[in-house]
């Protein structure tokens, strides 16, 4: 989750630097908008772990990094989706930053644990 936080806080400020004061249309200001507030959900989102992580007996601690996993990578692909809206039509050519910065976040379900065992683990840490 820190690596996809650091993409996300980049694409973030990327995204401000490039906006600056530009005059948005309703489209891209609602979406840039949703984008800052994920945003600051994301952040809180990485805050409660890292304290969940090192106040939480280790089992209850693991299962708190398998919900904040989930949880941080659905948020980081919906926070690039918006982030694109606002950018406007460029934001998925070949020589944008933004581009790869979307696909490093989707990968996130896919880098260990995968989300299959993600969601099992949380399955069967329910029906215990």
């Amino acid at each position: 989750c820190a690596v996809v936080g650091s993409v996300v806080d980049e694409a973030m400020a990327e995204t401000e630097n490039r906006l600056g004061d530009k005059s948005l249309r309703p489209y891209e200001e609602v979406a840039w908008t949703q984008a800052q507030v994920d945003h600051w959900m994301f952040a809180q989102a990485r805050l409660g772990l890292t304290q969940t992580i090192a106040t939480t007996p280790p089992d209850l601690a693991l299962l708190a990094a398998i919900k904040g996993k989930l949880g941080m990578a659905a948020l980081a692909e919906t926070i690039l989706s918006n982030v694109a809206r606002a950018v406007g039509g460029g934001a998925f050519s070949q020589s944008s930053p933004f581009a790869s910065w979307f696909e490093d976040v989707r990968a996130l379900g896919y880098l260990r644990p995968p989300w299959a065992l993600s969601f099992d683990q949380l399955i069967d840490a329910r029906r215990r």
